[in-house]
């Protein structure tokens, strides 16, 4: 059971790099930066594992707005929206193997310290997500 979720997870970011690579093709509007992060789990302590999704590092003090799940098909095909929920939630520390940073560099993982509304939110979605599905969290 532990390869099957694992053989999961390596099969989710395959998707997740192939579809960033289409992304990359596609022109940017630096007046409108969206940035996202794919959230990976809450610790105890209660900071969420996060892997940077945007084009470029997120700040401190980064607000994200939109809670999404989504379940993203392997290769390029479309993705379907499972369930979307407007939040509030800023990040308060950014902590980046074992030390505490000021952005998190894209591409990287990194436990974040998040307060505002919609921690409950973002609990729901990441212990009701289906297999296969990911969530996310976008300014």
């Amino acid at each position: 059971m532990q390869r099957d979720l694992f053989s999961e997870v390596v099969e989710g970011f395959e998707a997740l790099a192939s579809q960033r690579r289409a992304d990359d093709m596609t022109p940017r509007h630096e007046a409108s930066p969206n940035l996202q992060v794919f959230a990976d789990r809450v610790l105890r302590d209660g900071r969420v594992v996060v892997v940077n999704h945007a084009s470029r590092d997120i700040p401190l003090n980064t607000v994200f707005t939109r809670l999404s799940t989504v379940r993203r098909p392997l290769g390029n095909g479309p993705q379907t929206l499972i369930r979307a929920d407007a939040i509030q939630l800023t990040i308060t520390e950014i902590h980046f193997f074992r030390h505490m940073i000021d952005a998190l560099p894209k591409g990287h993982n990194a436990a974040l310290r998040l307060a505002g509304v919609g921690l409950d939110c973002l609990l729901a979605h990441l212990q009701d997500k289906p297999v296969g599905a990911f969530v996310f969290l976008d300014t």
